[in-house]
């Protein structure tokens, strides 16, 4: 048993920067969105800082220009995909 583990500890150290680069890119994402329900300041840090609801929502869609925000994003976003997927065609 014990040399069948050690047989696979190269295995095991391949997986590891991507296993880290998940770890990393999923925490990041759920600081983003804690970020979203407070109002930020710094020097607290994420669990000190006060927490506003949807508050940072509604002063969002008040602004005139939240729905061009919104549709400027989309639009980017769905371009990126649209020429990623075609140079992805081309140079398979």
């Amino acid at each position: 048993m014990h040399r069948h583990r050690k047989n696979q500890l190269h295995y095991n150290l391949m997986l590891m920067p991507g296993a880290l680069m998940v770890f990393l890119f999923n925490t990041i994402t759920w600081l983003g969105i804690l970020l979203a329900f407070q109002d930020f300041i710094p020097s607290r840090g994420w669990f000190g800082s006060p927490w506003v609801g949807l508050d940072n929502f509604r002063i969002f869609f008040d602004m005139p220009d939240s729905f061009e925000i919104i549709k400027n994003t989309v639009v980017i976003a769905v371009g990126k995909i649209v020429i990623t997927t075609i140079f992805a065609i081309v140079f398979a």
